[in-house]
């Protein structure tokens, strides 16, 4: 039990030393550049418009997909019909062959 409580102490001492670790990154990073007062606007600027694109990218890839389904869809469907069509006209010759008189 005291080998558990010693083990279970240690992660949490590490993960608290971690946590500082990661405090201390975000507070000593100054998310403002304190000469101009802008936060990389221009970055995330550039980083929004190529999101932006993007999606307008996924939009198009995803309209064109959903239009390939569609015709693809209309064509099976078409194939399907022929086929059932060309089974009934095989049913119907084979049951003329099939007569004994």
């Amino acid at each position: 039990a005291n080998a558990g409580l010693q083990v279970a102490k240690e992660a949490a001492i590490k993960q608290a030393e971690s946590a500082s670790r990661a405090a201390e990154s975000l507070m000593t990073t100054p998310a403002v550049d304190e000469s101009t007062g802008t936060a990389d606007i221009k970055d995330l600027t550039e980083a929004l418009e190529k999101a932006k694109k993007e999606a307008v990218t996924a939009k198009k890839d995803v309209a064109s997909m959903k239009s390939q389904s569609e015709s693809l869809a209309k064509e099976f469907d078409r194939l399907m019909e022929e086929k059932d069509q060309l089974e009934r006209k095989v049913n119907i010759m084979g049951s003329g062959e099939k007569k004994d008189d």
